[in-house]
């Protein structure tokens, strides 16, 4: 049975927005920190012992000796910072595709929080996408995701779209109704750059959740689950 994408509408946009969080990470032994865009991604069990979420990997990995990032919180729209317990990410930078981090917090989210399911388009080889995209100070809700065009070769399921892209929303979810429910389908990595297309401008760079990275994710949300009470 195919998989039946849908456009987010009315309420659903106020739902995917509330599980979007921005993500900061000290840089060295400065002032100054860097902050990108998650998303808390939904697990097998309501009880827990943390948050995982999804972002760049670019945002929180310290692929560069020069630039160290070991001191990161999650911050919720109220202001509530929650300390990085652990982050899961690809070894290298080797390209775009390996551009991912799964965070997981020391401790559960006091506040209510929308948490949304992770799917994976690794059954999906063609096709545009209707999505809606979830970002820090910059939201786009009518936008596609077009699985025709990768244009990275070192990787899968990396992918255009046209939801735009600013400073800070690198790691927003791309989000739409998959089979009736409300999920997260890829990330953000940022805008289209050297690139002879004269509509590069308007185009940004999108991660499908699988591989590695749906691996490595599967593995936080159960270390985290609790037994059901």
């Amino acid at each position: 049975m195919a998989t039946d994408f849908r456009q987010l509408r009315g309420s659903d946009l106020d739902v995917a927005e509330a599980a979007m969080v921005s993500i900061y990470c000290r840089i060295g032994d400065t002032n100054r920190a860097t902050v990108s865009s998650g998303v808390v991604i939904k697990g097998p069990t309501d009880n827990r012992r943390g948050e995982v979420i999804v972002t760049t990997g670019h945002g929180v990995g310290n692929y560069d000796p020069t630039d160290l990032r070991q001191d990161c919180w999650v911050a919720l729209d109220g202001g509530t910072r929650y300390r990085i317990h652990r982050i899961a990410n690809s070894t290298d930078m080797a390209g775009a595709s390996q551009d991912w981090a799964v965070v997981t917090t020391s401790a559960p989210f006091a506040e209510a929080v929308v948490r949304l399911p992770a799917v994976t388009l690794e059954s999906i080889d063609y096709g545009v996408l209707p999505v809606a995209m979830f970002g820090r100070h910059f939201s786009n809700f009518d936008c596609r995701l077009n699985l025709n065009s990768r244009i990275v070769s070192d990787g899968q399921r990396v992918f255009l779209h046209d939801c735009g892209s600013e400073r800070g929303q690198s790691g927003a979810p791309l989000v739409a109704r998959v089979d009736g429910e409300i999920s997260v389908i890829a990330l953000n990595l940022g805008r289209v750059t050297n690139s002879q297309d004269p509509d590069a401008e308007l185009l940004a760079l999108a991660l499908g959740l699988d591989g590695g990275f749906l691996a490595v994710l599967d593995g936080a949300l159960r270390d985290v689950s609790l037994p059901a009470q």
